[in-house]
């Protein structure tokens, strides 16, 4: 019986752990007057377009989202190759779902954030990292894939900025 107590509380206490699969983090969430096929479909164009934001082969395996079950989810991964300012990383971005009501807004956010930290390569969430590194990731976000976007060939080309408050 005391085994039983004993793997149930570790159960239950593992259960608790608000990281495990299942939830994505999020960060700020950017809406556009425009449905989310057409997002999805910007998103994709500009990705297409936007070489410099590729994937380079060394970091292609952990672009896995599909694998551990998150296909369903369309996400998109941006290659940013960083310079003297931010080190290498990579964004998980997905659209949001929103009410049938609203055919025509969409919303995006990034849902986890790729880096080498103390040597590890890995994902984490934007509440991982101090507030000023959020919010720092958010700015380069909108200023290199956003603001790029719209400008682009792209059917959803305004946005405002729903703050995620850190």
């Amino acid at each position: 019986m005391k085994k039983v107590i004993i793997v149930t509380v570790i159960l239950l206490l593992a259960s608790c752990n608000d990281k495990i699969a299942g939830t994505l983090g999020s960060g700020s969430i950017y809406e556009f007057k425009c449905s989310e096929e057409k997002l999805n479909i910007c998103l994709n164009k500009f990705k297409e377009s936007s070489k410099h934001l590729a994937i380079p082969e060394k970091w292609k395996k952990y672009d896995n989202w599909d694998e551990i079950g998150y296909g369903f989810l369309e996400g998109k991964v941006f290659y940013l190759k960083g310079n003297k300012d931010f080190e290498e990383e990579m964004y998980y971005v997905t659209v949001l779902g929103s009410s049938p009501k609203l055919k025509n807004i969409a919303s995006i956010s990034i849902r986890s954030v790729f880096r080498i930290t103390e040597g590890t390569p890995r994902w984490l969430y934007l509440d991982d990292l101090s507030k000023s590194e959020a919010k720092e990731i958010e700015d380069r976000f909108q200023k290199i894939i956003l603001n790029k976007m719209i400008k682009s060939d792209c059917n959803c080309n305004t946005y405002i900025i729903k703050l995620k408050r850190y």
